[in-house]
Parts: C-alpha cells; structure tokens; sequence
C-alpha cells in the first residue's frame, strides 16, 4: 500500500469553524470542519503543527480539545470481505460532546514553527438530554462504575477484538451483542484492524481510523460501551503475514524509528513522544464519544519481548498522566496483563482506574489445568487475587484454550456454552465490575448463536442498585460436591 503524503508547505491560517449544528444535545457530538494550512512533514506531530479548539461553556470555563486530520472515506464489500478507502480529501476536524447545558463558544488555534494564529469565534447551544453522561468510578462504592447521572453501569459483553474478513464483520456482531441487552465490548487498535500508527514514522492510517469510526458509530447505535485497547504488538517483527504485508513497526530503527530493541520502547525519549502523539490523536477524534468506556494502554503488555515490570510500570505510570491531562472528558484508564499475571506495581498506580486479570483453561498451564475445569471456580478464584488494589476489578479475558492458545476442541463439545454461562455469572456474582469477558466472539459465540447467555444476565442485573447496596461475599454452602454457592448479599 502506498502511503498518503500528509505533509503541506502552506502559509499558516485557521478559518471561521463550521459547526455541524447550532443546537447539539447535552453528551451528544458535535462536529466542527476547520479550514486550517501550515507548514510540516506530518500533521500527526503537534510539535510541527498545533490545532486546538477551545470552548468556553456556560458556567466560564474553558475546556481545550485537540483537533485532528480526517479524511472522508468508504466502505466496500464484496462477498463476505470489506475494505476501507479513501473517498475524499483531508481536512481538519473538531469533535466535541458538551457536557453542560446552554450556549457555548468556540475559537480555534494554530501553530506551527512560524508561528500562532487565532481564528474567529462560533457559537452553539447544548440542550437537555436523557444521555447518562460519561462513565466514571463510582463516587458511593468505588468497587463499581456509574454514569455522570449517578446510575450504576455493570458491564456484559465479550471481547470483540479484531475483524476477520473486514470491518463491515461488526455490523453483524455488535447489533446482535446489543439485541440482547449486551453493553460492553472491547476492540483492539492493531497493526491489520484499526491500528493507526504503523508504515513509516510519523504517519497515521487514516482508512482505519475511519473504520474505527464506523465501529463507535455502531456501538453508540446499539448500547455498547467499548473498552478501546490502543496497542497490541509484542515483537517489531511481528507475524510473517505483517512481514509480507508490508507492515513494518514504525518504532523499530531498521523503519527509521527510534528504537534497536522491543525494551527500548518503554525508555527511549523519542519513542516516549510519539506514543503521546498518538493519545492526541485518539482523543482528538474518539474522545468525545461517551461510548468510549476506557482507554486500555496495550493486550497483555508483559508480553512484549523484553519485558521489565519496572520500566513499563513506569511507562503506564507517565502514560496515564499524559492521557489524563490531555482528556477533558475523563475517561477511564487501564492497561493489562498476560493470563494469570498479577502486577502489585501496576494496580497500584493512581492512573489506572481498576485493575484486570485474564485466564484460560489451557490442558498444561499449572493455574489453570485442574482449576479451569470448573470455569466458576476460576474465575472467582483469580478476582479474588485483585481485591486488595481497592478498585473495580474485571476479569477481562477468558475462555478455552489449546497447548498453543488456540481455539480449544473442547469448545466444540461445549456448543450451549456452559462454560461461557458460568463464567459470566460467577464473575456477576462475585463482586466484579462486569461479566467475566469471554474470547472466541466469532468461531464460538456468534458461531453457535450463544448471545442468549450474555442477555440472561443483562436482564437479570438490569435494576440492581450495584452502587448503594453494599455488598459483601456470600457466606454459604452446599452438602453437595456437585454444587458451589456464589452470590453477593447487601445491606441488612
């Protein structure tokens, strides 16, 4: 694939903004077309060009959101496979959710090495809505989350990580995940599925940023929350199909990047920079968006080859204070770990906002060969482990698994999904956040039609006062060695 040539050799200049509405409901999006030039190599290095929106809100503060580069595009489908391509030409962009009611104004800025200018201001009017808001922490029971608005969210879902044949595959996952009453699902930015920073240093993929749109599009029309992870890579090589692809790590020195070694990642200054460039970024254009449930920094970050727990915890640590300050909508920050890992250092950080563990019945693995035949013991068992960081905890992957953590055959045997059914309410019950999320969204849940599971429990945990009850372990038994008692009971 060729790649676009972003760069521009324009006078600097920032126009009047656009505004795609002058009245925009309270948490809905607003989006305002910028006509901006500058001079610069790459638009995706605020170093070189600097586009802010700022907005003053009603009540006299000023929130400052960063713009972005978009460029219109398409979606193609032929068979069973999709594609994304360009269908216009760039242009800067603000994207923008008001989170207070009344009139706003808005100007932009620009900066590039010639200098700063300012453009005219615009106004809108945000308007009452029934949109809960954000989701945050819960302020009565820091166990659980809750909306800006003060009700509970208990997540149900699965991770619904990658498209297999395009990304037109979740317009048939998503809609039947929130049929049922699903509300989560986690969505990997990698470097063949919605993975922006990967080709040569200092450019974005803006097909599959646009792709990522369709996907929060969707989840905004069908009540799913998206745990966004941001990095998934564990090697600068990567796998042979990256290779002949013509997918090379844009960190990696022989791609002209900053870094000879996977380790040097985590400590190399300008490795450092570029990885903030792109948390501008995501927040820039996904921001907004209070369907985006948390920002997860990387899938199983100890995975990386080269891997030191104090160097990438003080890379999360440096991360996640970035990411925060460059936030004005707050989100959610995590990062997480390989199966059956538990990292104090990690969980114990300010800027996560909860803690996560993500385990299999793998037929060798000793945490998981004996334990993981009963899935609701498991899970229950690995929960437990989080409980003293004082945060919400998820178990964030589960599920059946090979000798090589591939797809088990085991799960074949398992086509009504009695694994998939304990997990869920194992976790439900055991003083989590969420469901237990399971794996295999495509060749098992939506294979053998299992959605049905995660809508038991949606319904099941609909009304529950999850913030205000207060609850507390279960102490119960059974005589029978065939039945376990899990459950949580309230305040008397």
């Amino acid at each position: 694939m060729t790649e676009p040539d972003y760069s521009s050799r324009k006078p600097l200049k920032v126009g009047r903004p656009v505004l795609s509405a002058r009245r925009v409901p309270r948490f809905g999006r607003l989006e305002i077309v910028l006509d901006v030039s500058g001079t610069y190599r790459t638009p995706f290095d605020p170093d070189q060009i600097r586009v802010d929106g700022h907005f003053r809100l009603p009540s006299g503060r000023e929130m400052v959101v960063p713009a972005f580069l978009y460029r219109p595009c398409r979606m193609r489908r032929e068979g069973e496979r999709s594609w994304v391509e360009p269908a216009g030409e760039p242009t800067w962009m603000l994207r923008f959710a008001p989170t207070e009611v009344g009139r706003h104004t808005v100007w932009v800025t620009a900066r590039d090495r010639t200098g700063e200018v300012r453009s005219e201001a615009a106004s809108f009017e945000a308007t009452p809505s029934a949109s809960p808001g954000f989701i945050r922490v819960s302020k009565s029971d820091r166990r659980y989350f809750e909306f800006d608005n003060g009700e509970p969210y208990f997540a149900v879902g699965e991770n619904v990580c990658t498209w297999r044949r395009g990304p037109a595959d979740f317009d048939r996952w998503l809609p039947r995940l929130g049929a049922v009453g699903g509300n989560y699902a986690r969505v990997w930015m990698w470097a063949q599925c919605f993975g922006i920073e990967w080709g040569r240093p200092g450019q974005y993929r803006l097909d599959h940023a646009w792709a990522l749109d369709h996907v929060v599009d969707l989840a905004e029309k069908h009540g799913i929350r998206i745990k966004l992870c941001l990095e998934a890579w564990r090697g600068f090589g990567g796998p042979r199909s990256f290779v002949q692809a013509g997918v090379v790590h844009p960190y990696w020195r022989r791609n002209g990047g900053p870094c000879e070694t996977e380790a040097e990642f985590f400590t190399n200054p300008e490795a450092r920079r570029m990885f903030r460039n792109r948390l501008r970024y995501v927040v820039a254009r996904w921001g907004y968006s209070t369907h985006i449930l948390a920002w997860e920094f990387w899938n199983e970050i100890n995975c990386v080859r080269g891997y030191r727990p104090e160097a990438v915890a003080a890379w999360t640590a440096e991360m996640a204070r970035y990411l925060k300050s460059i936030d004005p909508w707050g989100h959610l920050v995590v990062n997480s770990l390989g199966s059956f890992r538990v990292e104090p250092r990690l969980w114990e950080l300010a800027g996560m906002d909860f803690a996560q563990v993500h385990g299999y019945w793998h037929p060798r693995h000793p945490a998981s060969k004996d334990l993981g035949k009963d899935m609701a013991a498991m899970v229950t068992n690995w929960l437990s482990r989080l409980e003293r960081f004082a945060k919400p905890r998820l178990f964030a992957e589960f599920g059946l698994v090979n000798e090589r953590w591939g797809p088990s055959p085991l799960a074949e045997k398992d086509t009504r999904g009695v694994h998939l059914h304990n997990g869920l309410w194992a976790s439900a019950m055991s003083g989590a956040c969420g469901t237990a999320m399971l794996w295999w969204w495509d060749n098992y849940v939506d294979a053998h039609d299992l959605y049905y599971h995660f809508g038991a429990v949606a319904r099941f945990v609909r009304d529950i006062p999850w913030t205000t009850a207060g609850f507390r372990p279960l102490d119960a038994s059974t005589t029978s060695p065939r039945l376990r008692v899990v459950g949580l009971r309230g305040k008397p």
